[in-house]
C-alpha cells in the first residue's frame, strides 16, 4: 500500500515502486556527479541494471539535464549481447551496460577468504 492524499486518483498505483526505485537511482547518481563535478559515464549492471531495459531507460530520462541521452535500439537489444554502449553518439555522458558474473565474484572471495582464514596446516 503507498500513500495518498485524500481526493487523489490511484490511476497509477502499481507504477509507484518503480518511479521511487529509478527516482533513488537518479537522484544517487545526479548526487555524485554533483560533488565530484562532472559525470563521465554511468554503467548498468548486476540483475537489474543488466536485464531491465525499462528501467535503464527511465533512469536515463531523469539524468537528461545531465547530458544523458538514450539510443533505443542499443538499451531495448537483448543482455545475451553482452557489453555495449546504450547512450546515443550525441551524449556527453557515456552509458554501458557490463554484465557481471556476480556467483563467479562470490566464488573467487570465498576462496581467497578460505586461504587467508585457513590454519597454516590446510594453506
Amino acid at each position: 500500500m503507498f500513500w495518498k492524499k485524500p481526493g487523489m486518483k490511484v490511476t497509477n498505483a502499481r507504477n509507484w515502486p518503480i518511479k521511487t526505485f529509478v527516482h533513488r537511482i537518479a537522484r544517487h547518481i545526479a548526487g555524485h556527479a554533483a560533488s565530484l563535478r562532472r559525470l563521465d559515464g554511468i554503467i548498468f549492471t548486476g540483475g537489474i541494471g543488466e536485464n531491465s531495459s525499462l528501467i535503464r531507460r527511465l533512469v536515463m530520462e531523469h539524468l537528461a539535464v545531465l547530458g544523458v541521452e538514450i539510443d533505443t535500439e542499443m538499451n531495448n537489444r537483448s543482455n545475451s549481447c553482452g557489453e555495449r554502449i546504450v547512450s546515443s553518439e550525441n551524449a556527453r555522458v557515456i552509458c554501458a551496460v557490463i554484465p557481471t558474473n556476480e556467483e563467479k565474484m562470490i566464488a573467487l572471495d570465498a576462496i581467497h577468504l578460505g586461504k587467508v582464514n585457513a590454519p597454516a596446516e590446510f594453506a
